[in-house]
């Protein structure tokens, strides 16, 4: 890459972040002539402007910097993105099985991941099946789901009692 394709790539991600170009701090990355040392030489910005920082190397490469604040608080959103991901998947795949009362049919199944999660070592809890999870809690407790099926098999059964007639 060359050093204005790097600069280029530096001025796509700063707008992907939001950023106002003035708050972009490039530096470059020189190796010395002592041992392992690199010094750092500010190209543009401010070392007091917002993270992250872009370095750019010897060999065009791109490199960023920020504090050690800054990336706890990106694991810690990542984390708790995650973990709506994983829930919003339960939910929706208990939601399509029909449950009677989903908390309880939600307890059941986060009881049965966190036993497959830890009887099985390499296993993570985010990529569980859990549709797998949902059917065999709902063949385990078939009591936890609503059985349309025997509803509609029913001869007896008037599914007119069951639909709420719309106000004219």
């Amino acid at each position: 890459m060359s050093k204005e394709e790097a600069y280029g790539k530096i001025d796509e991600v700063v707008q992907s972040l939001g950023l106002a170009p003035s708050d972009k701090t490039v530096f470059e990355i020189k190796s010395s002539r002592i041992g392992q040392k690199k010094t750092l030489t500010l190209k543009s910005g401010s070392w007091q402007n917002k993270e992250p920082w872009f370095g750019i190397d010897e060999n065009n490469e791109l490199h960023t910097m920020v504090s050690v604040n800054s990336l706890m608080k990106f694991i810690e959103s990542y984390q708790n993105l995650v973990q709506e991901n994983f829930d919003m998947r339960l939910e929706r795949s208990i939601l399509s099985r029909m449950p009677i009362d989903f908390g309880d049919v939600w307890v059941v199944c986060m009881d049965e991941i966190q036993n497959i999660a830890q009887n099985n070592d390499n296993v993570q809890v985010f990529s569980i099946d859990l549709d797998k999870v949902v059917d065999e809690v709902k063949a385990k407790h078939p009591n936890l789901f609503l059985d349309l099926e025997k509803y509609v098999q029913n001869p007896e059964f008037d599914v007119k009692k069951y639909i709420k007639k719309s106000e004219k």
